[in-house]
């Protein structure tokens, strides 16, 4: 297990430096520029190069449905040393742990985001979701990979490292990448408990990530688009001033007067 994380942890370093000049440091000065903490409030733009890392995942991930035995076998037999015949079952439920972080983490005053509010919030991570889910189940039942445990073939990707990923790359996006590392924490911890309860080969997991990372990204892509599609982006004309007169002459009435 310690393997699985070590590589998980290098491999996660090499995600957050991918958007560094999207974010920008509040007040902590970081030698390499990566920023530690804050966001500023600008729109997530695409870069080539957030592609690489979870393309490279990607890419180990699908080999392992058709080779990579041997690695795919050291990983589990070095975890089997740890589990005792125990299992534990909180991946089932810490997988959304980083979804509610990310939806509620902005309600607090001290923490800088990047959106403009609770509703961008949502469209970013409903979108996000969305697409995760459709590209998760259409690659289970394409590869149709068997699990280790079962043989049930529907292991690559998988779902529970997927779902996590994609809430953990998000707080990233939202929140700078301080509190990413925390995401990505959970993140790890659900990844490598998947292999510790045999449910999923390192590989499934390597997919997973990768496809949570890039459905993340996605979401925020795409959020101007669907600012623009639902007519947020548009500016509400506001009256400064309301004035009510009679009118009393050869007519009589009311004069409306508005100031904006």
């Amino acid at each position: 297990m310690r393997d699985f994380v070590a590589v998980l942890l290098i491999s996660l370093f090499a995600v957050l430096p991918a958007q560094a000049s999207e974010n920008v440091v509040d007040t902590v000065a970081v030698a390499d520029s990566v920023p530690v903490l804050g966001v500023v409030q600008e729109p997530y733009g695409f870069r080539p190069r957030q592609l690489i890392v979870p393309g490279i995942f990607l890419t180990v991930g699908i080999t392992g449905v058709y080779a990579l035995d041997g690695m795919k076998n050291a990983f589990r037999e070095n975890i089997s040393g740890y589990k005792a015949d125990r299992k534990f079952r909180a991946d089932d439920y810490i997988q959304y742990a980083t979804a509610v972080g990310y939806l509620g983490l902005g309600f607090i005053p001290q923490i800088k985001t990047r959106s403009h509010g609770f509703r961008d919030r949502l469209m970013a991570g409903v979108t996000a979701y969305a697409v995760m889910t459709v590209v998760v189940n259409a690659m289970k039942y394409s590869f149709r990979h068997p699990r280790p445990d079962s043989g049930a073939r529907n292991s690559f990707p998988s779902g529970h490292s997927a779902t996590v990923f994609t809430g953990a790359e998000l707080m990233r996006i939202e929140y700078g990448n301080g509190i990413g590392l925390a995401g990505y924490a959970v993140a790890v911890t659900v990844g490598a408990l998947r292999i510790y309860n045999d449910r999923h080969w390192i590989t499934d997991v390597l997919g997973g990530a990768a496809i949570g990372i890039l459905s993340a990204r996605i979401g925020y892509w795409l959020l101007p688009f669907e600012r623009k599609l639902f007519g947020l982006d548009k500016k509400k004309t506001s009256v400064q001033d309301v004035a009510l007169l009679p009118m009393i002459g050869n007519t009589t009435g009311v004069s409306l007067s508005l100031q904006f």
